[in-house]
């Protein structure tokens, strides 16, 4: 099974942390705040301001922190200030983004459905993928999208969510350059680098139409397994890079382009596949090199940046095909990389957030972190196109695309104060966190390892274990955004479906029909912090332009956040001040607190 992010509550054994997760002031909150400047160990490049809780201070400083801003530590450069780099991120069309057809395939295995509706897309219908499992239905789901999936352990837990995209645009973007690439293999570290290097990243999980792709020409050779289980992935990488950054990168050995070409020919083999015999030396390199930074199933060959607990699974290779052109006269070498596997994209979003420090060495540490992504989503990414130019000490990149499971519905106590289907509030809710969500095959390195002994109360609407405490599988993390970051949200302005968690039976699925849906717009529960950002309540927008401190934990041994910095909380109330207003809101409630009486056989 592939680990999922779940729906729930952290709480710890003998504190309902969920509670404070409802409404301000958050734990850390109590304590009295001071500045450090944060200097990670071998990297004063990246030293960055903190405002942390004065009882963390001794552990700080014990890791070389200094007291005081970092303006005022003339060796240290900020990475507020990343030598005038920017990044730019955008995410938007929440409920309308469709799951492709592998979704299709995921449902026939693992049982993630649309709510509402037989089968994701009428391509999966009809290429017999799905199947009509409730006439009473539609076939094909439409929009809203809304899907549920059910995790059947002891207790089992359940999480709804809806797809939706982002487009990132970086510039002059510090840990990622022609040195150390992070996402491509240094094959001949003994060689300086070259003057430039282009790159193309495009990745899909495979559908009936992309499996037809790969097996075309001029790939015929490319086989596989088909469909498999929904998650393969298939990755198309184009590289453009001068003859010195080749001998860096694949460890090209040529005095010159003719010679390179010669190399590229020996090296390379014209029929696709994985290891020999059917591939070449330069393949069977860059086939290791995925291996041992995603890492392997046994716990032996975990990778420097171990997917495995993140995933559920290893980086699971199918194939790998790699074929190079070189300019006669310029000596400009073009290299295209076919490549299919489980857990690909998972292993890029280890390299966006630790960047060149790995995470094997320092999964507990997220102060080490030197990548430019602010957490680890649940980093599924489909129609990938990320693309840019490797500099001698940066990196310029778009990255566009579409995440799944990182704009979730669960439930929070109401006023009595118990997940206790009466008064229970359904949120739908934004919420930056790391990747890790269980112990897979003896891979002992888990980012979970920060809340040993802490526990969760199950959550989704509907869920057979709803109430139920199990063990923890949520790490929040702290996203503070630099000088010149930006993020942008854009929710939908209309009304979104809410699953009323006192109203839905207990063991609802998705195609089961009886999801008790409240059509609402989407309306403010609150920010953590509070006041975090700028929120449009009429054009639902949220926008954050960095520097920010959030007053979060940045997550050094014995400071963890208890709760995730950086988030967003929507309900189905109306927002005072709205066209709605604030009467409305009232009599919706009542509404829905008469409904729950009822039910409850209250008075």
């Amino acid at each position: 099974m592939r680990a999922r992010y779940m729906i729930t509550l952290l709480i710890s054994a003998t504190l309902l942390l969920g509670l404070a997760w409802l409404a301000p002031p958050a734990l850390e909150a109590s304590a009295a705040k001071l500045q450090v400047c944060h200097i990670p160990a071998g990297n004063p490049r990246n030293s960055h301001t903190l405002t942390i809780s004065e009882k963390t201070l001794e552990t700080h400083l014990a890791h070389g922190d200094q007291v005081g801003n970092c303006s005022a530590s003339p060796e240290v450069v900020s990475a507020a200030s990343p030598a005038g780099g920017t990044l730019d991120t955008r995410f938007y069309d929440f409920f309308t983004t469709r799951p492709g057809e592998y979704f299709d395939r995921r449902a026939a295995v693992y049982g993630e459905t649309p709510i509402g509706a037989n089968c994701f897309t009428a391509s999966g219908l009809a290429n017999g993928i799905c199947s009509i499992v409730d006439a009473t239905i539609p076939d094909v789901a439409s929009a809203p999208f809304t899907i549920w999936s059910y995790k059947n352990e002891s207790p089992g837990r359940k999480q709804i969510f809806t797809p939706f995209k982002f487009e990132i645009e970086g510039v002059d973007i510090l840990g990622y350059d022609l040195t150390d690439p992070v996402f491509l293999p240094v094959l001949n570290s003994s060689e300086p680098a070259g003057t430039y290097l282009n790159f193309t990243w495009t990745a899909k999980f495979l559908d009936t139409a992309t499996l037809a792709e790969i097996e075309a020409v001029p790939y015929p050779n490319c086989t596989n397994p088909g469909l498999g289980d929904g998650y393969y992935q298939w990755s198309v990488i184009e590289l453009e890079m001068d003859l010195q950054q080749s001998r860096r990168i694949f460890g090209v050995v040529a005095a010159d382009a003719a010679a390179a070409q010669i190399w590229w020919d020996t090296n390379t083999d014209p029929r696709c596949g994985g290891p020999a015999p059917s591939s070449g030396p330069v393949e069977d390199a860059m086939w290791d090199w995925f291996l041992e930074t995603g890492g392997g199933q046994q716990a032996s060959k975990s990778g420097t940046y171990d997917i495995m607990n993140a995933y559920g699974w290893f980086l699971d290779q199918v194939f790998l095909d790699i074929r190079a052109t070189v300019d006669p006269i310029t000596g400009i070498t073009s290299v295209t990389i076919q490549h299919e596997a489980w857990g690909t994209s998972n292993l890029l979003n280890r390299f966006f957030y630790w960047g060149n420090a790995h995470y094997q060495d320092h999964y507990l540490d997220s102060s080490q972190a030197l990548g430019w992504q602010g957490w680890e989503p649940s980093a599924w990414y489909d129609d990938m196109v990320w693309q840019g130019t490797l500099n001698a000490s940066d990196i310029d990149f778009t990255f566009t695309g579409v995440m799944m499971y990182d704009f979730e519905l669960f439930a929070l106590p109401g006023p009595d104060g118990n997940l206790d289907q009466v008064d229970d509030i359904p949120i739908w809710a934004w919420r930056p966190h790391l990747h890790d969500a269980g112990y897979y095959y003896g891979h002992t390195e888990s980012e979970l390892d920060r809340y040993i002994g802490l526990t969760e109360i199950e959550a989704g609407p509907g869920s057979p274990t709803y109430g139920q405490v199990r063990s923890n599988v949520f790490v929040p993390t702290t996203w503070d955004l630099f000088d010149g970051e930006t993020l942008s949200f854009e929710f939908p302005t209309g009304n979104v479906p809410f699953y009323d968690p006192n109203l839905t039976p207990i063991g609802s699925s998705g195609r089961s029909n009886d999801h008790v849906v409240i059509s609402a717009p989407l309306s403010l529960h609150r920010t953590h912090p509070a006041g975090y950002g700028d929120w449009d309540p009429v054009l639902k927008t949220w926008t954050i332009v960095g520097p920010t401190v959030t007053g979060g934990s940045v997550g050094i041994p014995g400071d963890y956040p208890s709760e995730p910095w950086g988030a967003i909380y929507f309900t189905a109330v109306p927002e005072p001040g709205t066209t709605i207003g604030l009467a409305a809101g009232s009599a919706l409630l009542a509404m829905m607190y008469r409904r729950r009486s009822r039910r409850s056989g209250s008075v």
